[in-house]
């Protein structure tokens, strides 16, 4: 009866496995894999070139991704303050 029971919980949790595996774990592998690869539309056919870390290279000396760091860092900021203030706003003036 036990046995029967693991079998059957194994079974219930196999298809949450397979999804997150599919929709999560494969992405991430895939999009660090393509990350040390130069990809093109136009060069797709061809195949991908290995570059190593030239794209983290090219990413970190480029002034704009900085600035875009930057600016989205802080609107995060902006919007988690404000919201969290609202939240503690809306707890204490419940009573």
């Amino acid at each position: 009866m036990q046995k029967e029971k693991a079998r059957m919980g194994y079974i219930f949790i196999i298809p949450s496995i397979v999804l997150v595996l599919v929709f999560i774990i494969y992405p991430v592998i895939n999009t660090i894999n393509m990350s040390f690869h130069d990809i093109r539309i136009q060069t797709l056919a061809e195949g991908k070139k290995f570059v190593g870390f030239d794209n983290y290279i090219k990413l970190l000396s480029d002034q704009t991704f900085f600035d875009t760091l930057k600016f989205t860092l802080l609107f995060y900021g902006c919007c988690c303050n404000t919201r969290d203030y609202n939240r503690y706003d809306v707890c204490i003036n419940h009573e």
